[in-house]
């Protein structure tokens, strides 16, 4: 077996030699950690006292070397354009999983470009749709 190759102005046959191999062993399935516990509950430390304002990012369990591990929360500044989604726990296919919190772009920033607008009003209402206006008032001789 083997392939043609262009080399410069011509081809030539490249000779390969194929080889059965043995499967790779799926990997050892790991048990599914057991129902998180509730939250704490906590009592945030005051904010930090420059570059205000801040939002509290609460704490959670996460699953670290098949123990459950409580992470403080922790204040953050907010972003602009962006909403924090908080992580949860989520049953998936039997097991459950964490979803950590993230940072999002909020409804009126979804195209990027930071300007505020709500991208799900562009065009109604606004003369965004031109289609509908195409050809009135004009003689398309």
């Amino acid at each position: 077996m083997g392939r043609w190759e262009k080399r410069g102005d011509h081809y030539e046959w490249i000779a390969e030699l194929w080889v059965d191999v043995a499967p790779v062993p799926a990997p050892t399935p790991m048990p599914a950690p057991p129902p998180p516990p509730a939250p704490r509950a906590e009592t945030p430390p005051s904010p930090p006292q420059q570059g205000g304002p801040y939002l509290w990012i609460p704490g959670s369990y996460e699953w670290r070397n098949s123990a459950y591990v409580w992470v403080d929360g922790r204040w953050e500044r907010p972003r602009n354009n962006e909403r924090w989604v908080p992580g949860h726990w989520e049953m998936v296919n039997n097991q459950w999983q964490w979803l950590p919190g993230q940072w999002e772009r909020t409804r009126r920033d979804r195209d990027g470009r930071g300007r505020g607008r709500d991208d799900d009003d562009r065009g109604r209402g606004r003369g965004g749709d031109r289609d509908d206006d195409r050809g009135k008032g004009r003689r398309n001789d």
